[in-house]
């Protein structure tokens, strides 16, 4: 398998978050359930707003964090 990191952030009351279909949270959470299936590195962050700058900059410093830590391997 390749390696790849996947990083994604999803709110309660995210896009279409009242809709059935292109609901960004259930999708997100689509998502991550196949990454874990196939046994990709990933991170999920939940919030409980809506899609914002404010959510995501709060994020970003451990999100780039995650993303550059050393390798185990």
């Amino acid at each position: 398998m390749l390696p790849a990191e996947h990083g994604s952030k999803a709110g309660y009351r995210d896009l279409r978050w009242n809709e059935p279909q292109w609901n960004w949270l259930a999708e997100n959470l689509r998502v991550a359930a196949a990454l874990a299936e196939a046994g990709y590195d990933f991170r999920l962050v939940l919030g409980d707003g809506g899609h914002s700058p404010n959510h995501g900059g709060v994020l970003l410093p451990d999100a780039l964090r995650w993303l550059w830590r050393p390798n185990d391997d």
